[in-house]
């Protein structure tokens, strides 16, 4: 496997940041409702609906599926470190499954309390 120097690695993680940004630009100005995205940073008011869609819906979703899929990431990295198999999914440990029982019982169980059954 190549190396990087120190140069090409630098100049790849600055590739993915700016491309990471570029892309919370690009989804938080994409919607529904058209918004100006330069209207809506000039007046930064609770007045200006352009400033509370950004602000209050788009840019918290936004944000948060990047944090999650930074999440998902890590979690695949370390499960493959954990079973020093560069191709582990989570069949192996039966993770899937589990999670698939959880979520089934919090069906049930939600269900039962939502209609007191």
């Amino acid at each position: 496997m190549p190396y990087l120097t120190k140069r090409k690695w630098l100049l790849v993680n600055c590739g993915l940041v700016l491309g990471l940004t570029g892309t919370i630009v690009a989804c938080t100005a994409v919607g529904t409702v058209p918004v100006s995205l330069a209207h809506a940073w000039n007046v930064p008011s609770l007045d200006n609906p352009d400033y509370v869609i950004l602000v209050r819906t788009r840019l918290p979703r936004v944000l948060l599926a990047t944090v999650v899929g930074g999440a998902l990431g890590i979690a695949g990295a370390a499960l493959q470190a954990l079973l020093h198999n560069p191709l582990a999914c989570p069949h192996i440990l039966g993770v899937s499954g589990g999670a698939s029982l959880c979520g089934i019982v919090a069906l049930v169980v939600a269900g039962t309390a939502a209609t007191g059954l």
